[in-house]
């Protein structure tokens, strides 16, 4: 009996480890997302004169995050794209009117302005969240990420609005402006340069999915 008894203690035990792994498991997956979007940049050497506004490129974003409460997410995301400058970013690199590549890996806080304001609600159709982040940024020498560049650290601050087309799927609208010193490729630039950027695209609600 003794020995039954222990063996059932045993197996006992070894259920409730195995149950609270999956319940583990399962509440992380709860609320974590992957999103892609396409938009649209420009270029500001000098925010204070509109001339230094660069030409209309091409923004893309990908993002895989988390919401660890109805107030509070993080995600680490990778953001690029090229874009015309209407002066010259380097007399050597990037001369006047050139394009030029940018990539941004970044890491956000998020926090959600509709949970704050309209309390939870998973039903709700329309949610709005403020994030800021920070992030390395490396501006290429030729349109393609890939090519020479100059890398600064740069700060990224937005805001999010999601449009929920089921559990699983929500379309998102992303408005941002990444802030970083002009030295590593700006010969021109003002105390600081600022890509302002919009996207819109799809996430998805990885807890639904799998």
């Amino acid at each position: 009996m003794k020995n039954i008894h222990t063996i059932a203690v045993i197996l006992a035990s070894a259920a409730l480890l195995i149950s609270g792994k999956a319940q583990a498991q399962e509440s992380f997956k709860d609320h974590t997302f992957a999103s892609a979007g396409l938009g649209l940049n420009a270029t500001v050497l000098h925010p204070l004169s509109p001339k230094t506004w660069g030409n209309i490129g091409l923004a893309t974003d990908f993002n895989v995050g988390k919401w660890w409460s109805p107030y509070i997410g993080t995600r680490l995301g990778f953001h690029g794209g090229w874009n015309n400058c209407k002066q010259e970013l380097n007399k050597e690199t990037i001369p006047a009117n050139t394009p030029f590549g940018f990539s941004y890996l970044h890491a956000d806080f998020m926090y959600s302005v509709s949970s704050a304001i309209l309390g939870e609600n998973k039903d709700r159709i329309w949610n709005m969240a403020l994030y800021a982040g920070t992030g390395a940024l490396k501006v290429s020498y030729s349109r393609s990420f890939f090519s020479k560049g100059a890398f600064a650290w740069a700060f990224g601050a937005g805001m999010l609005h999601e449009f929920k087309v089921s559990p699983a799927v929500s379309i998102i609208a992303d408005v941002q402006a990444i802030v970083t010193s002009p030295k590593p490729f700006a010969d021109n630039g003002g105390r600081f340069v600022i890509f302002p950027t919009a996207t819109a695209g799809v996430s998805f609600n990885l807890g639904e999915i799998f």
